[in-house]
């Protein structure tokens, strides 16, 4: 479901605000790559970031556990740009929590 609402937004055949995610456990939800948080997709958003990720397809409940988000970056976090976007990152994340009911549309 998360790639054809993908692929129909990213074609302007949707809107993005007609479906709404509501992340659940996070299973079936890709961290970069899926809409799930904001206009596009965190890989567009924050590609400093994606680049030092250690994996570029994992999904958010590989990354989430209890209460926090856990970071696996190639290098560490520097000043500059990086650390700017790190901290954006950081303020949205911030928001999101997931529950363990399973991913959900509506």
């Amino acid at each position: 479901m998360v790639d054809s609402t993908n692929y129909l937004h990213s074609h302007n055949l949707l809107s993005k605000d007609s479906l709404k995610c509501q992340l659940g456990n996070g299973t079936s939800i890709r961290f970069w790559k899926d809409l799930w948080l904001g206009e596009e997709p965190l890989s567009s958003r924050y590609n400093c970031m994606f680049s030092l990720d250690a994996k570029e397809n994992f999904l958010l409940s590989e990354r989430y556990s209890e209460g926090s988000w856990n970071r696996q970056w190639l290098r560490p976090i520097t000043s500059g740009r990086t650390e700017s976007s790190f901290e954006s990152l950081q303020v949205e994340l911030a928001k999101v929590t997931l529950s363990s009911s399973p991913d959900l549309w509506k």
